[in-house]
């Protein structure tokens, strides 16, 4: 069997066994392969995975790194979230699945690799409800030197954290009350999820 099969058979067995998916991710991560593998997750997304990534690698051998149950719960059709700090996509693709197709997720994302994974997830799977955005979130409107990690680390960028050092590119800074101000609200508003590596403060500063 190729390393290739090895790593579509381990991972489709560990989705869908109750334990043993943190240590069907350690083995992937370590044996990553020679590029992204495609699969289809726990909410039914068909994406691919690069298993070089810790976080990718988690969510491929579906370790639970989204939303939990009773957060996901607060979500239904037809409601409105906002995955600040959406990278990837694990909690977009949740709270998509929740809100189905007569609702809206807003998913914003600075870094340029993860935004485009973001919109390979819509466009490979139609999801007409995901609104992305390409910009960071902050207390107001300009630009913001973002700190990029190493490789493998994608979910870790930072504007704040000293220790993420591995580059530097400069992104548009937006504040949540300006995005709204300018597309509108998408109907009631049931969950913003943010995870921005110590800047909560200023994204909650500019969605007064």
């Amino acid at each position: 069997m190729s390393r290739m099969d090895t790593r579509s058979v381990l991972g489709n067995v560990a989705r869908r066994l109750p334990r043993g998916r943190g240590r069907a991710a350690n083995w992937l991560h370590r044996h990553p392969g020679d590029g992204p593998i495609a699969f289809v997750d726990t909410t039914g997304h068909s994406r691919t995975a690069d298993l070089r990534d810790v976080l990718e690698c988690q969510w491929f051998a579906g370790v639970h790194v989204g939303l939990p149950d009773e957060v996901s719960a607060l979500v239904g059709p037809g409601d409105w979230a906002i995955d600040i700090g959406a990278n990837v996509g694990v909690v977009t693709g949740q709270l998509a699945a929740r809100v189905g197709a007569s609702g809206h997720v807003w998913a914003i994302e600075p870094v340029p690799r993860n935004s485009a994974c973001l919109k390979a997830l819509c466009e490979s799977n139609d999801l007409k409800m995901i609104r992305t955005f390409n910009v960071a979130l902050g207390a107001e409107d300009g630009t913001v030197s973002l700190r990029l990690p190493p490789p493998g680390n994608s979910a870790v960028a930072s504007v704040t954290a000293s220790w993420i050092n591995a580059d530097k590119i400069t992104v548009p800074l937006r504040s949540l009350d300006s995005l709204v101000a300018e597309h509108g609200i998408e109907g009631r508003l049931s969950l913003i999820k943010i995870d921005v590596e110590g800047y909560e403060s200023q994204v909650l500063a500019g969605a007064t």
